[in-house]
């Protein structure tokens, strides 16, 4: 369903050389994952700008946390981008979060998520006829929801 990518080392170095205003993720539980703000130079170090809207993952730490982003960032070391296949818009990302986050009691007690980890694991969606994923049904509830026009 996703394209999943981990990200790079920031050292402390870089993260003052590059400094800028672009979000970047690590494998905090706060602040949605934005662990510094980084200049889109950091490209020069071999860091990939990912696109919004997507998901961001703690690999390590609070493993298995996952933010919608919703604007473009880049990821360090402990964090993984997921960007679903299909272009889906952030009402989705933020009910596939939801569910997400229900499987971080696998990641608990120091065990970090793999790409392959991530890859085998199954969750539960609403799905059409067919067996694929509703995403029309999931951005309807997400914006069914009370303040929904608030997110």
């Amino acid at each position: 369903m996703f394209f999943v990518k981990r990200g790079k080392t920031l050292s402390l170095e870089n993260k003052s050389v590059y400094a800028g205003d672009i979000p970047c993720i690590n494998g905090s539980s706060e602040n949605n994952g934005v662990f510094c703000y980084l200049s889109e130079n950091i490209t020069e170090m071999g860091f990939e700008l990912h696109r919004a809207p997507a998901l961001s993952l703690a690999r390590v730490g609070n493993a298995g946390k996952t933010f919608v982003q919703n604007s473009d960032f880049f990821i360090a070391d402990n964090a993984f981008s997921l960007t679903l296949k299909e272009k889906q818009e952030i009402p989705v990302y933020l009910f596939i979060s939801t569910v997400l986050d229900l499987e971080t009691i696998k990641y608990s007690y120091g065990r970090t998520i793999s790409i392959e980890k991530m890859k085998e694991t199954n969750i539960k969606l609403p799905s059409q006829k067919d067996g694929m994923p509703d995403f029309i049904y999931m951005e309807n509830y997400v914006k069914s929801l009370s303040y929904s026009d608030r997110i």
